[in-house]
């Protein structure tokens, strides 16, 4: 994880499944986006580019990722359907990004939408408008969490959040990346894991 780039990462999350919306406007303007499908392990966003995309995951699971100062590859978050993920600071600074994406399953198939073209939606109604800003307060909110507890929980207890709070990351992502996510070696994750 970076520590120093919190709100950095912006993952706009499931806005329609959190809102329960069932807004013809945004269903439209979803459905006029390009689509792209992924395989398994295939990088969407290569790290160390400029991000200049939004990407709507209709199918599939998706991570965000980085190489720390040793080269090591660490997991920063996890998308799944019905969730939108950008890294905000590149997209709209047109600046080199650390992140990359890469697709996590097969058929991986994502909505592509220029920042521009996706921020305007917010103003086709308030209704729209509200779950934009809703949604990054949430979102800035869970990055926060996530460095809180990074630096105050222990491993074991970070990865026992996740296992009641998503459940499903244990069957969409590998242990690697599960452990790199939680702030831990691989190793650690097994030995918590053997523990129950």
């Amino acid at each position: 994880m970076v520590y120093n780039l919190p709100c950095n990462y912006i993952r706009l999350l499931g806005i329609i499944k959190d809102s329960k919306l069932n807004n013809q406007a945004f269903k439209e303007f979803i459905n006029k986006l390009a689509s792209k499908t992924y395989q398994k392990n295939e990088i969407i966003i290569p790290a160390n580019s400029i991000h200049k995309n939004v990407y709507y995951v209709e199918k599939g699971f998706i991570r965000a990722f980085y190489y720390d100062t040793k080269g090591n590859d660490i997991t920063h978050w996890f998308t799944a359907e019905q969730e939108v993920l950008t890294v905000l600071s590149s997209v709209i600074n047109k600046t080199v990004s650390i992140y990359g994406v890469q697709a996590l399953e097969n058929n991986t198939t994502v909505r592509i939408s220029s920042y521009e073209q996706f921020w305007s939606l917010k103003n086709q109604s308030d209704a729209i408008r509200l779950i934009f800003e809703n949604t990054l307060i949430n979102a800035t909110i869970k990055v926060t969490n996530k460095l809180i507890a990074i630096q105050t929980k222990s491993a074991k207890e970070r990865y026992f959040d996740l296992l009641h709070e998503h459940p499903e990351i244990f069957k969409r992502a590998n242990l690697g990346y599960i452990a790199t996510y939680l702030g831990m070696k691989q190793q650690s994750l097994s030995r918590i894991r053997a523990e129950k």
